[in-house]
């Protein structure tokens, strides 16, 4: 926002202030003409002497705004003659200014003058401020015009009165950053072949920089850009730019008081820290975090699409300020993250099958079989009585057990019923194994997930969420202060650690953005993918700057740098990557559902030793078979 700043420093005996007035009406002109187009409209405001006293009203030549038009007045004349169609709006200090300010915003307004025709000791601070109020609505309703002040002063008290409270108060506050002094002065001119002097009313053009040699947003000196004279018809001397850049790309460590809707903890768990951090280093700036101030440079935001309404301290009272998003951001989707559905088998749960009574029953069948096996051997008398051993009969057991076949089936019915009854718990505990076994090539079913907002109520979980992502998600809903909201049936908890109580409770969801839920999230859920389902709306996330800030320039060139060269991804990779020191160690194991209802998990150090015993039977059937096969050779020579 350009702001050219006229200040006239003449004798009294060598002209009249009506001609100084008309040398500083011209100036604006000729400046006027040079940087502006030809239907760009003026505004003017100013203060009420001997000179402008019957100026009262709003003015314009196209009939596009209705006021009084009152011809005589000759400041109107020489700004509206020849070069500007849409007009001009007057404005008496602290007259209209409602008014006024509809119609500047309506014509989009490019150029702001602000006379000073006379000040004396009388008028002190507030006729000086006075004369800012329609330039500080303007400010306030985010136009940016670029601006000339006037400065006719004939006492130089008074000229260096108002220098300082301008420098000091106004310029600061105001934002009236790019600001160029055009002071004009006697010039004494000897033509050639004459002994006397003539004079001529010219102005020296000067500028300050005021984030130069550490200033920090303070005026501490002048440079000299140019002379303007009005022979002929006005010229520039040297023809140099009067709005140069006055916005450097670093600023010598000057401080920006930062406003977050969380505590930024300095470490490496934040990553709107890191990139912010690593921005605002760039640009050599003091960053300073400070939630309650009543002013503040800037704020990081997450926003609801393109318009935002923000939290803000005003004056010591809370209010909303609704802005709208200029600056480079960044789009995301709101997102609720939800625990995963879990896996559910087909067969049942066969963790309760192989229980600690599933191994006694089994040990005390191999005990009794044993018994029993010796009991036989003993009292009864096979048909084979080459074939007594006891580790014969034990054979028998063992081949009916693992469904291999015998050589000989007994003849006596107590040793038949036996077998059979060895025969149908060999088919039993092969029934369990091949079902147990086939259940894990089959294609689980999955519990039914949470996909919308109204299966997220029904289920009544918690939502976890930070104060900023719920202020962007329903900047429409007083806060209040309160720490738990219900929006729409959601019961909403705000946490400084949402991702973490997230994941360390089972029944909860998290209201985050998506760039949260790709990096934050998968970050400490390590090799587990997260659940979600879009909200109701887009998301931007940003930084906005307060009013006319300088530093929104440098850091809108330093983030367009930065997404062109791809540090942000290098940002985001780091963080991912990093030690993030927690509570507790979250992993996979802490977002799953434990046994309950018909949803279960299985040991994976019990399957393995009932693996284990299978493979051992499936081996002593083999060596069985084989075994079998050599005793039948064996007795068949044996009986020849």
């Amino acid at each position: 926002m350009p702001l050219l700043f006229l200040q006239v420093a003449v004798a009294v005996a060598a002209f009249d202030p009506e001609f100084v007035h008309r040398h500083t009406v011209n100036c604006v002109k000729s400046i006027a003409t040079k940087y502006l187009e030809e239907y760009n409209t003026i505004a003017i405001s100013g203060l009420v002497n001997k000179l402008t006293d019957n100026i009262y009203r709003q003015l314009n030549t196209n009939n596009s705004i209705n006021y009084d038009i009152l011809t005589n007045d000759w400041v109107a004349k020489e700004l509206t003659s020849g070069i500007y169609k849409s007009g001009i709006i007057w404005n008496k200090i602290t007259e209209f200014n409602e008014k006024v300010i509809s119609d500047l915003k309506s014509n989009t307004p490019f150029l702001f003058v602000i006379f000073f025709p006379d000040i004396t000791k009388d008028d002190g601070d507030n006729e000086v401020l006075a004369t800012f109020d329609l330039y500080v609505e303007l400010h306030n309703a985010g136009e940016t015009p670029r601006t000339i002040i006037v400065l006719p002063l004939i006492n130089k008290f008074n000229r260096k009165l108002f220098i300082s409270v301008l420098k000091k108060v106004y310029i600061p506050s105001l934002g009236m950053y790019d600001v160029t002094v055009i002071s004009p002065r006697i010039q004494y001119f000897r033509p050639k072949r004459k002994l006397k002097k003539t004079i001529h009313l010219v102005s020296d053009l000067y500028t300050w920089f005021p984030f130069t040699n550490g200033q920090c947003d303070q005026c501490m000196e002048l440079s000299f850009l140019d002379t303007w004279t009005d022979e002929p018809n006005g010229q520039f001397q040297y023809d140099r730019n009067l709005f140069p850049q006055k916005i450097p790309n670093t600023f010598s460590k000057c401080p920006l008081i930062f406003h977050p809707h969380e505590e930024l903890h300095t470490g490496r768990t934040n990553i709107e820290w890191i990139i912010l951090n690593a921005t605002f280093t760039s640009l050599n700036v003091t960053l300073i975090c400070i939630k309650n101030k009543t002013y503040h440079d800037a704020f990081l935001l997450g926003m609801l699409g393109n318009t935002i309404k923000i939290w803000h301290y005003l004056n010591g009272e809370d209010n909303f300020m609704k802005l709208s998003i200029t600056q480079p951001h960044i789009y995301s989707d709101f997102k609720v993250v939800v625990h995963c559905p879990k896996k559910h088998v087909l067969y049942g749960n066969f963790h309760k099958v192989f229980k600690s009574s599933l191994w006694v029953l089994f040990f005390v069948t191999c005990i009794i079989s044993s018994v029993v096996n010796y009991i036989i051997h003993k009292t009864i008398r096979f048909e084979l009585p080459d074939f007594r051993e006891i580790s014969y009969n034990f054979y028998f057991i063992w081949s009916i057990l693992t469904s291999v076949s015998v050589p000989k089936i007994p003849r006596i019915t107590r040793v038949r019923l036996f077998f059979v009854l060895l025969l149908f718990y060999a088919l039993i505990m092969s029934t369990i194994f091949q079902s147990f076994f086939t259940s894990f090539l089959t294609e689980p079913v999955m519990e039914r997930g949470i996909a919308n907002i109204e299966e997220l109520i029904r289920n009544n979980l918690t939502v976890f969420s930070e104060n900023e992502i719920i202020l962007a998600a329903f900047s429409d809903f007083s806060i209040n202060g309160a720490s738990i909201l219900n929006f729409g049936g959601i019961t909403i908890q705000m946490s400084n650690n949402p991702i973490e109580n997230f994941l360390n409770i089972e029944n909860s969801a998290v209201l985050t953005t998506e760039m949260d839920m790709k990096f934050k999230i998968s970050s400490r859920m390590r090799l587990e993918k997260p659940c979600s389902f879009n909200f109701h709306s887009q998301t931007t996330q940003s930084v906005l700057f307060q009013g006319f800030s300088p530093f929104q320039e440098a850091f809108n060139f330093k983030i367009m740098r930065s997404f062109e060269s791809g540090l942000f991804i290098k940002y985001l990779d780091d963080y991912v990557s990093s030690d993030i020191n927690i509570n507790g160690t979250l992993t996979g194991d802490k977002i799953r559902r434990y046994e309950q209802e018909e949803y279960f998990a299985i040991d994976l150090q019990h399957l393995r030793i009932v693996f284990y015993i299978h493979l051992f039977g499936m081996a002593v059937s083999i060596f069985a078979f084989i075994f079998e096969i050599v005793l039948f050779k064996i007795f068949k020579y044996s009986s020849l």
